[in-house]
């Protein structure tokens, strides 16, 4: 009681924790008259440092002290209110929940949650469903951090069709449960379509057979942004049933098919994926032949390589070219690097050997520089483009071919 009148910080922030320690009367007098006194750090601290079990007098002062006191004291009051489920407060923290400065309306709402019981749980119902974007991501994170009931507030909610259910789908990601999974698959079937997007990435992965089932039926019917997300999580899938179903659509026709090849990168070591993956470079089909490219490159396995290696040496334009800008992925191993040295000195195609060439520059090459003063003596200024990535990047004989260039016939290698 004698320390409690000092004007030293550091003894006053002593005494509120020996006060706290304490919770008895005389411990909770000294917190109520610091809570009153001039400085404001301090009275925080005391508000903090209140037991959570009040007398009907200390809590009618509390009530009080909230309702008097300016943000930061009122906010702090707010939170010893819901440590103390002080039910008396309930109607006053509901109106600083709906017209309360900043501060004082988050201290009203975690208070109203922390309160708990029926009324509690109904007032903040009642705020959850009237929310606006300023106060409803607090109000959603409050009910899920108050226990089962508010958890189930929240989710009966939603399930409702909260007017503002897309700024709250992604809370869900921090929840799991049968529950959850229900609540999530009802929104992909009946929500809008970015809460759909949102719930249908939080479902990847699952292999329960509703859920796949779903996938699926998305996937059948929906417009191209969301059956590319379902793809996705139904890929993520260890289920036999969702891995033949994958297997299924990239066999087939349509956007889907070409999606679908794309994902099937990671498991381009199993043999029945790799065979479909190769057959489709050979599918005719261009964005197959892409989807196809990307994913064996990105696969990078020795049975990958090869098919983009014997893709490139096509007659097939639009197969050689995709194979050669997806190899790049690769890195520059020896077998990448001799085929495309192989391909830049002999294609026909000149926009085959810029890929090839392009390719070379960006692994660095050494040679690529002497293979783009061969081009432009052939009669291919066209390469000269590469001169200034090549001079940027300082692969070896810069020197030479900026010489060379320099003083060249062609017009287009001098001005690169």
């Amino acid at each position: 009681l004698g320390l409690s009148h000092s004007h030293d910080h550091g003894v006053m922030r002593a005494v509120l924790t020996a006060a706290q320690e304490m919770d008895n009367e005389e411990a909770v007098g000294i917190l109520q008259r610091v809570a009153e006194g001039g400085d404001s750090r301090l009275r925080i601290a005391a508000l903090h440092a209140l037991p959570n079990s009040l007398h009907a007098d200390q809590e009618e002062w509390l009530i009080d002290l909230f309702a008097r006191s300016g943000s930061e004291t009122a906010a702090a009051a707010a939170d010893a209110l819901g440590r103390a489920r002080v039910h008396d407060a309930l109607p006053l923290l509901m109106d600083a929940a709906k017209a309360g400065s900043g501060m004082v309306r988050q201290g009203a709402i975690r208070a109203l949650s922390a309160i708990g019981g029926e009324e509690s749980f109904a007032l903040m119902k009642e705020l959850f469903v009237s929310a606006d974007r300023n106060t409803i991501n607090e109000i959603g994170k409050a009910l899920l951090e108050s226990g089962p009931e508010g958890r189930t507030v929240f989710m009966e909610t939603m399930q409702d069709g909260h007017r503002m259910r897309s700024s709250l789908v992604y809370l869900l990601d921090e929840l799991s449960g049968d529950d959850v999974d229900q609540l999530r698959m009802h929104i992909a079937r009946n929500g809008s379509p970015r809460e759909k997007e949102v719930v249908l990435q939080q479902l990847a992965g699952q292999d329960r057979e509703e859920v796949i089932d779903l996938m699926l039926e998305i996937v059948a019917t929906a417009p191209r942004q969301l059956r590319s997300t379902t793809l996705y999580s139904l890929s993520q899938s260890s289920s036999p049933r969702a891995r033949q179903a994958m297997l299924e659509l990239a066999t087939g026709k349509g956007v889907a098919s070409t999606d679908a090849l794309r994902l099937l990168e990671d498991k381009a070591a199993d043999p029945e994926v790799a065979s479909i993956l190769i057959d489709a470079l050979h599918s005719g089909n261009v964005a197959k032949i892409q989807s196809a490219s990307w994913a064996l490159a990105n696969a990078g396995t020795a049975e990958a390589t090869e098919a983009l290696v014997a893709a490139m040496q096509s007659d097939e334009p639009r197969l050689a070219s995709a194979a050669t800008n997806a190899i790049g992925q690769l890195g520059g191993t020896s077998e990448v690097t001799q085929a495309l040295h192989d391909l830049a000195a002999h294609a026909k195609d000149p926009r085959l050997k810029m890929d090839a060439l392009q390719q070379l520059v960006t692994h660095g090459d050494e040679q690529v520089s002497e293979m783009v003063i061969d081009a432009i003596k052939q009669g291919d200024p066209g390469v000269s483009r590469l001169i200034p990535s090549i001079v940027q990047s300082g692969i070896a004989g810069t020197d030479e071919l900026i010489a060379f260039a320099a003083q060249s016939e062609s017009s287009e290698a001098r001005s690169a």
